[in-house]
């Protein structure tokens, strides 16, 4: 991934975080890329992860190394 990807995702995941917007993350998984949904909850830059809430009251904490695509998603398709 090339520095501009990055610095988008992290300008989403921030937004996600200051103004509760929903977003869609592509995570690299061992077998297969996962699709989350859902709001960034935390900010972990010391662990370098954020808490990402989802439309279920599921949260689950991502490295951020590991997200490869962010999308600004609609608040109501995640309820």
């Amino acid at each position: 991934m090339d520095e501009q990807e990055q610095v988008g995702i992290d300008r989403l995941v921030r937004l996600s975080f200051d103004t509760k917007t929903a977003v869609t993350l592509r995570v690299f998984g061992e077998f297969e890329d996962r699709k989350l949904s859902g709001v960034v909850v935390r900010i972990d830059r010391h662990l370098n992860q954020i808490k990402l809430a989802g439309g279920d009251e599921e949260e689950e904490w991502l490295r951020l190394s590991l997200i490869l695509e962010a999308e600004e998603m609609d608040a109501s398709e995640l309820f």
